[in-house]
């Protein structure tokens, strides 16, 4: 039996990204839900700390203050000591 495309990793990907996502079961077809961002107020299917993908870019790139405060909250909710 061969390995699936989804399960087989491709050049340059993480051994951690192969196979399903980690704690979600073989037999979820749960829909992912939009969330309010906490920044912009748009809705968002992937959020970080509350952030959606374009609040983080526009941080990152600004590289002011507020982005030093976001990455603090993302290390505070993750674990990540210093």
């Amino acid at each position: 039996m061969q390995p699936s495309p989804s399960t087989t990793p491709g050049p340059g990907s993480a051994p951690w990204a192969v196979g399903h996502t980690r704690g979600m079961s073989d037999d979820d077809t749960s829909t992912a839900l939009p969330q309010t961002c906490v920044r912009c107020g748009s809705q968002a299917l992937l959020r970080i700390v509350g952030r959606c993908a374009d609040c983080i870019g526009q941080l990152g790139l600004a590289g002011n203050d507020d982005y030093a405060a976001w990455r603090a909250e993302v290390k505070k909710e993750f674990g990540v000591q210093e």
